[in-house]
């Protein structure tokens, strides 16, 4: 089944939905996102225990109890990081803010399910909320700052598509909208991830282990 794709630089439709949005002007290398079970993990030892447990190629759940799907945002950062780090880029860290903001839109996505033909998958319909708002609203980067700037990718998909894999090899090597810019953008330096394993289009409901993700990019100097 085809999906759909925006971007919201100068926004073209596209299929299966990954979504770039990049607006506003405005690192460490260690990990937050580390799995529960290792908590002075370093970043490559969370990557080689996700790889180890199949989580590249795992759905997400629909459920806040299962510890899983942290590991799948875990899983979603390591791919992207192995992509900007191959090409000389420094890997971005997690920021609790982002992937708080990344969350929100992520739950809200496949509780309306409004990623259809013809939406704008950024802003949601009952709260008209922004990439902008949403992070502002977080808490990242409050004022006064020097630096500022934000970046939104989405993804949808389920028959064996909705995984951390799928969605990162579809953003770098399949979309032409703008997400291969994004992941690989020099100046971003903090991620935030949201996963949820349901549908955000109704046109895709019924498909078995969906994933839905939402990932927010940012860098903020004061």
């Amino acid at each position: 089944m085809q999906r759909r794709q925006i971007a919201r630089e100068v926004v073209p439709l596209r299929r299966r939905k990954g979504i770039p949005l990049t607006c506003g002007v405005g690192i460490a290398v260690a990990v937050s996102m580390i799995p529960p079970t290792a908590p002075t993990a370093t970043a490559a030892d969370a990557c080689t225990q996700v790889a180890s447990h199949g989580y590249y190629d795992k759905s997400p759940v629909a459920s806040t109890k299962f510890p899983g799907n942290l590991f799948i945002n875990v899983a979603v950062m390591c791919l992207i990081n192995a992509e900007r780090t191959k090409r000389g880029l420094s890997p971005v860290v997690d920021n609790p803010a982002l992937t708080s903001a990344a969350q929100k839109h992520t739950n809200e996505a496949v509780r309306i399910k409004w990623w259809g033909k013809g939406a704008d998958p950024h802003v949601n319909p009952e709260t008209h909320s922004t990439v902008e708002t949403r992070v502002s609203e977080a808490g990242y980067c409050p004022t006064p700052r020097r630096f500022y700037k934000y970046s939104e990718i989405a993804y949808t998909d389920g028959d064996g598509k909705g995984t951390p894999r799928e969605a990162v090899n579809w953003w770098m090597n399949v979309s032409t909208g703008g997400h291969r810019e994004i992941i690989l953008d020099p100046q971003l330096e903090q991620i935030g991830i949201g996963t949820w394993g349901a549908p955000a289009d109704r046109n895709i409901i019924g498909e078995v282990n969906p994933g839905t993700y939402v990932v927010d990019f940012g860098t903020c100097h004061h």
